[in-house]
């Protein structure tokens, strides 16, 4: 079970343990009447047993609904169809327990539970006709009958856009990119018992995508991995002839805007915003942030604010910096003074630095503040500073965190995935990172290689050689998913495209990776560095807030370093 549906699943038994008991009997009706029937609304529009029956059924069933969707987002499978599967039975005809069938049919399809996916996904079908999730749910009901016809063992062909002529060291990574290809499919060739042919077009460095293209489609490929660079994937996009044909670039950086169109090499706000989730579950209230300038790290940012917002807490202070800042003086002073205890009835209106909607408080003059009635001022309160950053600016910032003083004010750091790389954890003092709690693309026992462990001892038994980058591992994540969406007799690029949507939970190179609102996404495991190791971020009920530390004394009149 996971941290964030304990709730859940405790109220759903709550509730349940409610079921069979006589509802309290209410003052008898004026003037000796008799009460009203069961079913007939009373006087004044008062609700009846059954509706109150109806309505506390509908909770329940909606908490249980909750709490699989929130277990399929995060590819626990097995649990999601369970909580699916228990609002079905506890609380049928219910409009969520409806809503379950469809989350339990993408969990069992996911699991490879053919049958039972055809099962739950024809039931929301009916009970939903006529909508266009219905016929979602018609299509994976097909898919899923696929599964269970004999298994086909016709060979299959993947195309593959990349630069085999043209400048060289484009052409070496298309080589490092191709080997982790190969891994897939042959990986793939013994699960599948099929033939897996990787069709490799040459587009000279993007000058003949287009041609490229027109040869791998006349060659009847099911999908396309590639191509490098960013303007590539813009042609290579709009040369598809056929819409459907999944696109999958290994390592172009943003999301692809284009229909079936994807990328493995994109960051994206899943891990930030579970940090933010998590930020606000242990009780702390108040959060900064600090981030680099940059899509990337914007999306972090405001997908971390965002959560911690809903979930109650204030977001103090917003700080960007520009790449390649080395001190962040002036960053750390004014996340001080954003988070000083004030009196609230003193603050100016808040501001939103952002433009994501949240608010941050502007502090007034101190000279407005009012003290404390017995301390002189209120007692400081811990925060959240949450710093998404690349992995040469963590070695930076963090040191600068003690150094100016924040440990003195009660800091707790939530970082992203940088944080949790070997390197950082390596050349960092272990001092300045002890006790961060991060996102990581990897659970804490394979969080320490380049590339998930697994795919290491493949990579270096197949190539006699160490990996030296992750450039193969990038590769053959984009081929294994595709591979990993492959129909079964259904060969067509339309049913690799829905079947590609479907994904879940795919065990990968360099993440965990489902497919969510036409993105690849990568679960977030959420960690918390011990004496330089990673271990499993405690749960919210075993957290404690961080207490602030004596201000060390200055005589020099510069920040000083606590050790």
């Amino acid at each position: 079970m996971t941290k964030r549906t304990w709730p859940v699943v405790i109220l759903a038994v709550l509730l349940a343990c409610t079921v069979g008991e006589a509802p309290p009997q209410g003052p008898s009706a004026p003037g000796g009447e008799a009460p009203a029937e069961p079913g007939v609304e009373t006087p004044g529009g008062a609700v009846t047993p059954e509706e109150s029956a109806a309505e506390e059924a509908e909770r329940a069933a909606g908490e249980l609904l909750s709490g699989a969707r929130l277990a399929y987002e995060a590819a626990e499978l097995g649990e999601a169809l369970d909580l699916s599967r228990t609002a079905m039975r506890d609380y049928p005809g219910t409009a969520s327990a409806v809503a379950a069938s469809w989350v339990g049919a993408r969990a069992a399809f996911s699991l490879g539970r053919w049958a039972e996916a055809v099962e739950l996904a024809e039931s929301f079908a009916r009970a939903e006709a006529g909508s266009a999730a219905a016929a979602d749910a018609r299509d994976l009901a097909e898919l899923a009958r696929d599964e269970l016809e004999p298994a086909s063992t016709a060979p299959v062909r993947v195309g593959v856009v990349l630069p085999r002529t043209g400048s060289r060291i484009m052409v070496r990574y298309a080589d490092w990119l191709l080997e982790g290809m190969e891994i897939a499919a042959r990986q793939a060739e013994a699960r599948e018992r099929r033939a897996i042919e990787l069709v490799v077009a040459d587009d000279a460095g993007g000058t003949r995508t287009r041609e490229a293209m027109a040869e791998l489609e006349a060659r009847g490929v099911l999908a396309v991995v590639g191509p490098l660079l960013p303007p590539q994937l813009t042609e290579v996009a709009g040369a598809r002839r056929d819409g459907a044909l999944v696109t999958i670039s290994p390592t172009v950086p943003d999301h692809p805007v284009w229909p079936h169109v994807y990328t493995v090499n994109t960051g994206d706000g899943r891990g930030a915003q579970e940090l933010g989730r998590y930020a606000a579950e242990v009780g702390i209230t108040q959060a900064a942030l600090l981030y680099p300038r940059g899509e990337e790290y914007e999306r972090k940012a405001r997908a971390f604010a965002v959560e911690f917002e809903a979930m109650g807490g204030v977001v103090r202070a917003a700080m960007p910096y520009d790449s390649g800042t080395t001190t962040f003086d002036v960053h750390m002073r004014r996340i001080l003074e954003r988070v000083a205890p004030v009196d609230t009835l003193h603050r100016q209106p808040p501001v939103d630095s952002l433009g994501y909607g949240a608010r941050t408080d502007t502090l007034p003059p101190a000279s407005v503040v009012s003290p404390g009635p017995w301390y002189g001022r209120p007692p400081q309160q811990p925060f959240a500073l949450f710093v998404a950053a690349p992995e040469r600016d963590v070695r930076q910032i963090a040191p600068q965190v003690a150094f100016y003083g924040l440990d003195s004010a009660g800091v707790q750091v939530f970082g992203d995935e940088a944080w949790t790389s070997a390197a950082v954890r390596r050349v960092v003092p272990r001092q300045d990172i002890e006790g961060v709690i991060a996102a990581s693309h990897f659970p804490p026992g394979r969080a320490d290689a380049i590339a998930d462990p697994e795919f290491v001892r493949r990579y270096e038994e197949t190539y006699r050689r160490s990996l030296e980058n992750q450039l193969p591992a990038l590769g053959y994540d984009a081929a294994n998913l595709v591979l990993q969406a492959l129909p079964n007799r259904l060969t067509s690029p339309s049913a690799l495209s829905r079947r590609f949507s479907l994904l879940a939970g795919i065990r990968g190179a360099t993440g965990t990776f489902s497919v969510r609102a036409s993105r690849i996404v990568r679960t977030p495991y959420m960690v918390i560095i011990r004496d330089g190791a990673l271990l499993p971020a405690p749960a919210p009920w075993e957290y404690t807030l961080p207490q602030p530390k004596a201000p060390l004394s200055d005589t020099s009149g510069q920040a000083g370093v606590r050790r």
